[in-house]
């Protein structure tokens, strides 16, 4: 029995970390020891040798939750976002989800055409967390992370155009990390500079206003884009390589109380002027848009609900729209 006490000793030692004294030291050096019997003590002792080992893991008694693995994001594109129009999938094209936060929160995504260095669209939400502006321009231009080298563009490839945002900067102002990937070069377009400075942003404004008054919208998802068919494209390239396009579009879809409605956008990239009055002009069903650009908007929506707002022309309800 001796043994054993010695043998519970020297495990209380080797936690402990320092020199072992004799049993009969410790517990003459222990008025509390002192007091109990060599049978008490024993298992006073042993009682220690078990708490350790339960607290330390050692006997496989605690539950302990394995340390998870740093986010590394990969882009992989998330069609069932109500925003996303119907993805083509064309052979080499890249359909990419760019996410923030530790990839918590969707911030925008677009389907990318590797043979015009343009996007065929691109998409997002705006709702209680992503309309919020707290944050101002970066001008943080980059390569998308998500889209081989390879096929690369940058500053000297848009030559005489502007480097014109397809999701707009001031779309994503909730974040600084959202807002620098609006700067990825695979969200650009080469845009006339009064076309992008006038007509488009005033066009831009407007809808960000909407997303952002609380009495039109609880909720609103966007796609945007540019017209990217043969003949939708002006012939010469932007510095050799990208489509230039010849109109672009928007399509809008808002939730406000359980109720929905939805409009489309389409203008020339010839303008050059404020429209004065109201966007009217520019107006549209969801149908007729997407005859103009052979594109599926919200096919995630119920299909009753879609097909209904999806043929509502906006002019015959202008008064749910401020500015048109």
């Amino acid at each position: 029995m001796g043994r054993v006490r010695y043998k519970v000793l020297a495990l209380i030692g080797t936690f402990a970390g320092g020199k072992l004294p004799q049993q009969k030291e410790l517990i003459k050096a222990s008025p509390y020891l002192k007091q109990t019997s060599m049978k008490q003590s024993s298992k006073l002792i042993l009682g220690c040798i078990t708490a350790l080992l339960l607290g330390s893991g050692l006997w496989g008694c605690q539950s302990r939750q394995k340390p998870q693995p740093p986010y590394v994001p990969d882009g992989t594109g998330d069609a069932s976002l109500l925003e996303c129009p119907k993805v083509r999938g064309r052979e080499g094209d890249f359909f990419i989800t760019h996410r923030v936060n530790n990839g918590t929160r969707v911030n925008y995504s677009l389907e990318y055409d590797i043979r015009l260095h343009h996007a065929l669209w691109v998409c997002f939400s705006f709702d209680n967390y992503t309309k919020q502006t707290n944050v101002k321009r970066t001008n943080a231009w980059a390569w998308d992370p998500f889209i081989p080298a390879q096929y690369e563009v940058n500053k000297s490839s848009f030559e005489g155009y502007d480097r014109g945002h397809l999701v707009a900067s001031h779309d994503r102002v909730f974040s600084e990390e959202a807002n620098r990937q609006t700067f990825y070069y695979s969200n650009m377009s080469p845009q006339k500079a009064a076309f992008n400075q006038v007509a488009w942003r005033q066009l831009e404004e407007v809808v960000q206003k909407w997303a952002r008054n609380e009495a039109l919208t609880d909720k609103m998802y966007v796609a945007k884009g540019g017209t990217l068919t043969p003949e939708g494209i002006y012939p010469t390239l932007s510095g050799g390589k990208i489509a230039v396009p010849r109109n672009y579009w928007m399509a809008i879809l808002a939730e406000k109380n359980g109720e929905w409605r939805a409009l489309g956008f389409w203008i020339s990239h010839e303008s050059s002027k404020q429209l004065k009055g109201g966007l009217a002009p520019l107006a549209c069903s969801i149908d007729e848009l997407e005859s103009k650009t052979d594109f599926d908007f919200f096919p995630n929506l119920e299909d009753n609900i879609e097909q209904k707002v999806e043929a509502i022309d906006p002019k015959d309800c202008s008064d749910l729209w401020p500015g048109l």
